[in-house]
């Protein structure tokens, strides 16, 4: 079950795009794809990130067990160990990115979306451990108006190490001042390495012998200081240059220099702000704008789907009454098994594609997804808590749900030889389910061919409620599938329901 470890406010970080999508649109991408080419060694370490532009917020959430702590939080000990574990996962990450780039000859949006994810403003307050895993928040965003390299994962941790062998050089007294004879550095830095690897247990001497270190430090930076800077600094304001400047407001004297300081003081400050807000509400008003298009535009592909639907049904019966089975071809796409096989997906033929599998069907709840297509769809539902029963998060939940029918997954684009023609996916609640609200979504996660050869995949859902079964039709239409590694279509709505 997820739970939440942060919230991050809008108006204070700049969230990556990637090729002109906003980076948190790929989560469930990036994280399906993860899970199979890492399996379980980036699991949870990507934090899954839910945006409220109504609060202007992102609440970070996680499924890992355990109680969290901040990077920042631990002693030093505990932060060395966990920077290190930090850069193994930046590590694999970047070994996805150069195999995926290699399979595809090339960058696409997964690899850039990923290169963009090893971005946080600060390691510190992002990186928490949890339990037995490190999940990290924050991903993909950085501070507003700073160049995006200073957030680099591993340059973070590379500067957090930085004051590392000073320290340890500090503590060997004299061994600063010999920074030219070669064998010295070297047992200076040998020891301390060595016994840092046995003290990590007791975690409380380690932070006694850093707290010893740090009073070194900051002499041995200020000795350095003035050895390379001249004493040219403590001379410029003795110079005659200061006592010239003052002069300068003398010429068109004092009452009309500082009625000018005050018109550009208060006259500045108040545009520059002016400016800035009429900026934020353009970019609110955009975002608001988008939203509705996006929406809208979904509503309607749904509504004339089930007029289609409801033409292809009356057409059918006329058909039947005249004995004729002549149907005009349809105007996007020309007639072919879709729609003849569409309505062969029912109750009936659930059951049977179920019992072909040996699964068993939810005593108390079930939700089905029939599809007559070798495409790669995948049933989601979010249960009342806003936790994610899928094949991309979890297959079973806290509250008994879990899905126990996964079908036709592939990761080329040309397609797999153990896809098949008539696939299913159900999840099920051998229990009584949580009461509350429950929303199915569908994703087609590959179509599982080339572009050249898309055509509309139509689907079934079918929820059973005390033994009454509903269906819901739609369809995934090739101008909506984007192509690049795969073709895909994410995140569609199918239907809710309540559980009293």
């Amino acid at each position: 079950m997820a739970r939440t470890l942060s919230k991050s406010g809008l108006e204070h970080i700049e969230a990556r795009i990637v090729n002109g999508q906003n980076i948190f649109e790929l989560y469930s991408q990036i994280n399906k794809t993860l899970e199979i080419e890492a399996g379980a060694e980036l699991r949870h370490f990507f934090s899954e990130p839910q945006v409220s532009q109504a609060r202007g917020e992102i609440v970070w959430r996680t499924q890992a067990v355990g109680a969290p702590l901040r990077l920042g939080e631990l002693d030093e000990a505990d932060r060395q160990r966990v920077s290190e574990l930090l850069q193994n996962k930046c590590d694999v990450v970047r070994q996805v990115i150069q195999k995926i780039e290699k399979a595809s000859k090339g960058s696409t949006t997964t690899t850039e979306a990923l290169k963009n994810m090893l971005i946080t403003p600060d390691i510190d307050h992002s990186v928490f451990v949890v339990g037995e895993h490190l999940v990290l928040t924050e991903w993909g965003c950085h501070q507003y108006g700073k160049d995006v390299r200073d957030f680099d994962l591993t340059e973070q941790i590379r500067r957090k190490r930085k004051p590392a062998p000073a320290e340890q050089n500090a503590t060997m007294g004299p061994s600063p001042a010999p920074t030219g004879e070669g064998g010295n550095p070297e047992a200076v830095v040998t020891p301390p390495q060595e016994t840092l690897e046995p003290a990590m247990q007791p975690l409380t001497d380690q932070s006694d012998t850093v707290a010893e270190e740090k009073p070194f430090e900051e002499p041995v930076q200020e000795s350095e200081e003035p050895q390379h800077n001249p004493p040219e600094e403590p001379q410029e304001p003795d110079e005659p240059q200061q006592p010239e400047e003052p002069k300068k407001p003398e010429e068109p004297e004092g009452p009309v220099g500082q009625g000018y300081l005050a018109i550009t003081d208060d006259s500045g400050f108040y545009w520059r702000w002016l400016v800035l807000l009429l900026l934020l509400l353009l970019l609110l008003l955009g975002l608001l704008l988008k939203d509705w298009r996006t929406s809208s535009e979904s509503e309607l592909r749904d509504t004339i789907s089930r007029l289609k639907q409801q033409v292809d049904d009356k057409v059918s019966q006329c058909n039947a009454k005249d004995g004729t089975d002549s149907r005009p071809p349809a105007l996007s796409e020309p007639p072919t098994g879709n729609q003849q096989s569409q309505t062969e997906m029912n109750p009936g033929e659930r059951d049977s594609r179920l019992d072909e599998r040996g699964a068993e069907r939810g005593s108390a709840a079930n939700v089905s997804l029939l599809w007559n297509d070798n495409a790669d769809l995948d049933l989601e539902v979010v249960e009342p808590s806003g936790s994610r029963i899928s094949i991309y998060e979890g297959t079973q939940s806290t509250t008994g749900g879990k899905i126990n029918v996964d079908e036709n997954l592939c990761t080329k684009m040309s397609g797999c030889s153990n896809a098949k023609a008539s696939p299913v996916e159900n999840v099920i609640w051998t229990g009584k389910p949580s009461p509350g609200k429950y929303r199915v979504v569908v994703n087609l996660f590959s179509a599982n061919t080339t572009p050249d050869k898309l055509k509309a995949i139509d689907y079934t859902v079918i929820v059973t409620l005390d033994g009454q079964d509903t269906s819901y039709k739609g369809t995934f239409h090739p101008n909506e599938m984007k192509c690049n590694e795969r073709c895909t279509v994410t995140q569609r709505q199918v239907t809710e329901f309540d559980i009293r």
